[in-house]
């Protein structure tokens, strides 16, 4: 008897035992079904949870963020298939979810148009997982609104479009400019050789202003002085016929010797300047290379300038070795002087009554360069200046007359035919100097 009461009190005990246990596992399951459906309702993301029901899922329940982002409540939704009241936009697109889902294959990003209450549509991606509780198969589907993501999408696709028409309109217009640029380029180019030609004909047609005055003198007086030889002879023709006197043969050949001295002299005066002249003319206009002696070409030069110095207290010094014989182009290397000291005459001296331009030179590194020099004693330049003297088009003459090509001209020269380099010191007051260095054997 006793062991049947310890026997009933036993399995009491463990009866009330399993039933706590019981009560417990539901309590913690009840809990975990609250915390699960805190967790689902309070889920940002939209979640509809279906059923498989006569070969179509309907729904069971819905979020509140699907009820939200839908504006359907969930009464109207519950227990109804989706294809009797659909939010979505293509019945297609639905049919081919519901095939993948029932098969049992997980859905990522299933980018699909749905549809909200008020016939509004957006862009979902949806995923779906299918599982099986208490027997029934159960279809869980989360939705993302991507639409401004895929209007981003649009947008930049649109935007790289257009950024390639751009960029080819842009490169197609820069292609044209280029070209036109290209083309302004050359015609100014031409246009600068055009007028450097056109500097270096003025010059030598200043040189021939200035020879034709300088032989306006010695012509006239070689003229003045046949025309009295002529008189001289016809007289003494009118004597001999009279009967010649001792006094009238003298006087005629005592003034004939004068007018024939006088007649010899100027013409071989006219005779230097025609040589010095057509000399320079040809090595100007031809820029032959040549052996010639500097000091000749320089004196030459100096020659062709003096009717810009005539009635002047300007003098220009030749400071050069008479036997330095060089081979270069005499003409270009004639030119550079004409230029400098027409350059120095011009605004050098420009407020200088008197003025001191001195030519100096010599052969520097074994006799394989020559060194010149032209200085003045004028008015000297400040360093802004001297930045851009050798610029093209740059004068402190404008509106009178001044090209900006003379300086520009010269540097061309040296640094081009002459093969050489030019360099400039100068200060405000103390004069300029122009240093030359170039092959004394091309």
């Amino acid at each position: 008897m006793e062991l049947l009461i310890a026997s009933i009190l036993f399995l009491s005990t463990a009866l009330l035992l399993a039933l706590l246990f019981v009560m417990q596992c539901e309590k913690t399951l009840k809990a975990r079904e609250i915390q699960l459906e805190a967790i689902f309702d309070t889920s940002p993301t939209p979640l509809l949870v279906g059923y498989w029901l006569d070969g179509d899922y309907a729904t069971e329940r819905v979020n509140s963020a699907w009820i939200q982002k839908f504006q359907i409540p969930e009464k109207q939704v519950a227990g109804f298939k989706a294809g009797e009241f659909s939010w979505w936009v293509s019945a297609e697109d639905r049919a081919r979810l519901i095939k993948q889902a029932h098969a049992g294959l997980p859905v990522e990003e299933f980018n699909v148009w749905m549809r909200q209450a008020n016939g509004e549509e957006f862009l979902g991606s949806l995923s779906s997982q299918t599982v099986v509780v208490s027997g029934r198969q159960m279809l869980v589907i989360a939705y993302e609104d991507i639409s401004s993501n895929y209007q981003m999408q649009a947008q930049l696709r649109e935007l790289n479009r257009t950024l390639e028409e751009r960029v080819e309109r842009r490169t197609f217009d820069l292609t044209q400019a280029n070209t036109k640029l290209e083309e302004t380029l050359k015609s100014l180019e031409k246009a600068q050789q055009d007028l450097i030609q056109s500097e270096k004909l003025a010059a030598l047609g200043s040189l021939v202003a200035g020879v034709a005055h300088e032989l306006n003198t010695p012509i006239g007086n070689a003229l003045m002085s046949s025309t009295t030889l002529g008189n001289d002879l016809e007289n003494l023709g009118e004597a001999l016929q009279e009967g010649l006197r001792r006094s009238s043969l003298e006087l005629f050949l005592n003034e004939g010797g004068q007018s024939l001295a006088i007649l010899q002299r100027n013409l071989e005066r006219a005779s230097g300047l025609i040589s010095s002249f057509r000399q320079v003319a040809v090595d100007r206009t031809t820029s032959q290379l040549r052996e010639f002696n500097l000091h000749q070409v320089l004196v030459e030069a100096i020659t062709l300038l003096q009717p810009l110095l005539r009635n002047t207290n300007y003098q220009i010094l030749i400071d050069v070795p008479e036997d330095l014989e060089i081979t270069s182009y005499p003409g270009p290397l004639g030119q550079v002087i004409t230029n400098l000291i027409q350059n120095a005459l011009i605004h050098a001296f420009e407020k200088q009554e008197e003025g001191l331009i001195k030519l100096k030179a010599a052969c520097k590194g074994d006799e394989q360069l020559v060194e010149l020099s032209v200085q003045d004693n004028g008015a000297g330049m400040s360093k802004a200046l001297q930045k851009k003297a050798f610029d093209p088009f740059f004068t402190t003459k404008i509106g009178q007359g001044g090209t900006g090509l003379g300086l520009h001209l010269v540097h061309n020269i040296v640094t081009g035919v002459l093969g050489g380099r030019i360099q400039l010191s100068s200060e405000l007051g103390q004069g300029s100097c122009f240093i030359l260095t170039f092959p004394s054997q091309v």
